[in-house]
């Protein structure tokens, strides 16, 4: 079978992708996270344009490791939402939503190999897979435009707080999700 990426763009995804595994499945059993993917435009700016038309960013769970999908949004929000007392979040539902003009928030789970955050930002449905040796999950915020920022977090299955090390691991990601523009010299 010959299979052809239709970009160079999602060949580099990809590869990212596949490094970004490999870094995070190494010998270590500590539970971590790295960001995957970013923006060079940060993600700030968006949703302040967001706050200023007067919208709140939805903040989506689908699915979770430790709690109520509903809970797991709802917390996530309020941590966003302390990282910048400018910018609006609120609990969204436990689906991945279609595109639309406001941008949102996704907290996956256990998701699918080949499945990416490009993928959820186009609105695709996936169903969590349970894995032996990790719980993963993604956090991401998206626009119309696409994904603007990608955060994969790995946990050891059989470690004894699986529960309080997600929320630590989730809140820790919060304040990484939201990003300045990046004005380095290239």
């Amino acid at each position: 079978m010959n299979v052809r990426p239709k970009s160079l763009s999602a060949v580099m995804a990809l590869v990212l992708l596949g490094g970004a595994i490999l870094t995070l499945s190494g010998c270590d059993d500590s539970p971590r996270s790295q960001r995957i993917y970013h923006t060079i435009h940060g993600t700030h700016g968006t949703l302040l344009a967001a706050a200023m038309r007067d919208e709140a960013v939805r903040v989506h769970a689908v699915s979770s490791i430790a709690g109520a999908p509903g809970e797991i949004a709802t917390l996530y929000a309020g941590w966003l939402a302390e990282e910048d007392r400018f910018l609006r979040f609120e609990a969204g539902s436990d689906e991945i939503p279609q595109p639309g003009p406001t941008p949102w928030v996704l907290i996956l789970h256990n998701t699918p190999a080949g499945y990416t955050g490009i993928s959820a930002c186009q609105g695709t449905p996936y169903e969590p897979e349970e894995n032996a040796r990790e719980s993963v999950f993604r956090a991401i915020i998206c626009d119309e435009s696409g994904r603007l920022i990608e955060i994969l977090g790995l946990i050891p299955a059989d470690d004894k707080d699986i529960a309080g090390v997600y929320r630590e691991m989730l809140q820790s990601t919060a304040g990484r999700l939201i990003t300045q523009e990046d004005m380095s010299d290239r």
